[in-house]
């Protein structure tokens, strides 16, 4: 019986995340920074691959485990970004969750259909990568944005995940002109508050103080990146990587997102399982 995906979290100490990142962005010269020019073309080569392909490590025993439920409705859009915010939103969600070793991400969006089809006895895509296994999710998060004048808000669902119960509910206000990657992080922020808070067995107000803080993250990096996401949904990690390589030469900063979805692309592409990847 296949049990539901434990994403390890991937806190990679700095040298090595150094080291594998450099080899894929010597293009563009790592020890000078990100650049803004992106030579989509380019391809990660094998070593760069191998660096890459680093295991996530195992979260905190204690840490809740977690899953981004996609498909919230009537969100605010982003310049660049399509018709689909509430799915550019959950993916950068779920990579800023994916090498935290405090909250236990669970990847479901892969995951569940591949599983679901095992179960069903279905032939999985030839290009597919194995399934693994991994404990249920405890708590699905659903974050929206919505925007109003020059005002905006964050609004965040917590659901028990085995009953589908909800078991809270908040929002907290941003600047109308909050980039889709400061809104991700700050909702990371506040979910963590919230599940201490839940865990010493408190009732938090509905709005919370949050501290707001613009990512920096040019809107080319993000679209790079979610195009990336798309490519690994196709099972196409080259394509994934040079994607993800794009969004870190276009981000002008720190994109961690950026990294953690380029690391697991090279977990996935060397025959890492979509429950442990």
């Amino acid at each position: 019986m296949i049990l539901l995906p434990a994403a390890p979290r991937l806190r990679v100490p700095g040298l090595r995340l150094a080291a594998g990142l450099c080899l894929v962005l010597a293009a563009q010269g790592c020890a000078s920074g990100s650049s803004s020019r992106v030579d989509s073309d380019s391809r990660i080569d094998e070593a760069a691959w191998a660096a890459l392909a680093t295991p996530r490590p195992t979260p905190a025993a204690e840490a809740p485990r977690i899953t981004v439920i996609d498909g919230v409705a009537a969100m605010a859009r982003w310049t660049g970004l399509g018709d689909e915010p509430g799915f550019a939103l959950a993916e950068l969600v779920a990579a800023g969750l994916l090498e935290r070793t405090d909250l236990h991400f669970v990847e479901r969006r892969r995951f569940g259909p591949a599983a679901r089809a095992a179960q069903l006895g279905e032939s999985p895509a030839a290009d597919q990568p194995p399934i693994g296994s991994s404990p249920a999710p405890q708590w699905g998060v659903t974050v929206a944005f919505t925007r109003a004048g020059d005002a905006a808000r964050a609004d965040l669902t917590l659901t028990d995940f085995a009953t589908s119960e909800v078991r809270d509910a908040w929002s907290f206000p941003l600047p109308a002109e909050a980039d889709p990657v400061g809104v991700a992080r700050v909702a990371i922020r506040s979910l963590a508050d919230r599940l201490a808070a839940l865990d010493d067995g408190d009732a938090p107000a509905t709005w919370t103080e949050t501290p707001w803080t613009e990512s920096g993250v040019e809107p080319a990096a993000v679209a790079y990146l979610l195009r990336g996401v798309r490519a690994g949904d196709r099972w196409d990690w080259d394509a994934a990587g040079r994607d993800y390589r794009s969004a870190l030469s276009a981000a002008q900063g720190d994109f961690p997102e950026a990294e953690a979805a380029l690391r697991r692309a090279a977990r996935l592409r060397a025959g890492g399982t979509l429950a442990g990847s």
